[in-house]
């Protein structure tokens, strides 16, 4: 008896062969979208080697009493000294880096409150947080069991400002990569994980309304793949919360791409590219009718409506042609990876293909020597 039974029969239909291209386009697809998002872990690593807690100070803002990060209030030029208990809870001793950073928006809609920003990421930020935030230290060795104070200070601007500022201190075990068992069996992942403590500054917690808006779209090649980028602003010095973006492309023919994405949060002063992606589809030359909405501060009382009857205080609307040339889409196919797989993919269903009918030629010649 063989390892899959007694019977081995063969028999590829037409339609098998379609079904079996319909499932490997969408696995080609689904990894190469995977291989091009990076996601970072917040939160304690193995089984909680370590943990990271605010000590509350007294200029927290009272709507913060029970926040686990900093909320503070601060008059012009008013300084503070933050506090934070770091205990590991393993038994050996670790080392953990410190730093600090300004808040921004990733191209996915959430915030990161200690990447290292390039400047066109920031619209109208004229104070960044971390410039007015100095560390004690820039890393800290931690005993067994033990909790170590950790300190930093913040000093307002001297002229007031409106609004808020927002960034971070985040923590980082060294060493991470060495954490996966050596001796385990099969495949060994690494975890990199840190902590992000936000830290949020204002003179007073006078609401300020997050102004959004959508400057423009283009068609590019984002991370090898054809997207329709949006380019979203945060014009103003405060948090846009529960955002939800629709975007709707149709192409010269007919051919429509879309994308809609809720509960999205975008940090203050902040810009970032939301991509409405092709999945590979050939992009023609032509005109393209663009239309995005935005729509942010989810509220029952709210006058601005979405497609699913969810209601929002705030929202803004934008449509544009926008022209592909004919370079441009040569240019934007020839990138595509996940159409460049697509036009391969008759060769390995052939590829395939032989490969099955050899092996069932194989197995049958076994059986028939078995038998004689």
């Amino acid at each position: 008896m063989g390892v899959f039974g007694t019977s081995y029969t063969f028999k590829i239909q037409k339609r098998d062969v379609m079904m079996f291209k319909k499932r490997l386009l969408v696995a080609v697809a689904a990894f190469a979208a995977a291989s091009v998002v990076s996601i970072t872990g917040y939160g304690a690593e193995e089984n909680g080697n370590y943990t990271v807690n605010i000590q509350k100070p007294d200029t927290q803002a009272p709507r913060s009493a029970l926040n686990g990060y900093f909320d503070l209030v601060l008059a012009p030029n008013q300084s503070e000294n933050l506090k934070i208990d770091v205990t590991n809870n393993s038994n050996k001793q670790i080392v953990v880096d410190m730093d600090k950073g300004t808040a921004g928006t990733t191209d996915n809609g959430s915030v990161s409150y200690t990447t290292k920003w390039q400047n066109n990421r920031f619209v109208g930020l004229t104070n960044k947080l971390s410039d007015y935030i100095t560390l004690d230290q820039d890393k800290v060795t931690i005993q067994p069991h033990q909790t170590t104070t950790v300190g930093a200070k913040i000093t307002m601007p001297s002229s007031p400002v409106t609004g808020v500022l927002a960034g971070g201190i985040s923590f980082y075990k060294e060493n991470q990569q060495n954490t996966a068992n050596s001796n385990a069996k099969g495949m060994k992942l690494n975890n990199t994980v840190k902590y992000d403590i936000a830290v949020l500054a204002q003179n007073n917690t006078d609401a300020v309304t997050p102004d959004v808006n959508i400057s423009n779209v283009a068609a590019k090649t984002v991370s090898g793949l054809t997207a329709f980028s949006v380019d979203m602003v945060n014009s103003s010095p405060a948090f846009a919360n529960t955002a939800e973006i629709i975007g709707d492309v149709t192409a010269p023919n007919g051919e429509r791409f879309k994308r809609t994405q809720s509960m999205m949060q975008f940090a203050p002063n902040s810009r970032f590219a939301w991509q409405i992606w092709t999945d590979g589809k050939k992009v023609p030359s032509g005109d393209y009718d663009v239309n995005v909405e935005a729509f942010w501060g989810k509220d029952k009382s709210g006058k601005y409506v979405d497609k699913s009857g969810t209601a929002f205080l705030y929202h803004t609307a934008y449509r544009k042609t926008v022209h592909v040339t004919g370079s441009q889409a040569t240019d934007l196919a020839k990138k595509d990876s996940v159409a460049q797989m697509q036009s391969a993919m008759p060769v390995a269903y052939k590829v395939f293909i032989g490969i099955a009918v050899l092996v069932a030629a194989l197995i049958a010649l076994f059986i028939l020597g078995k038998k004689h």
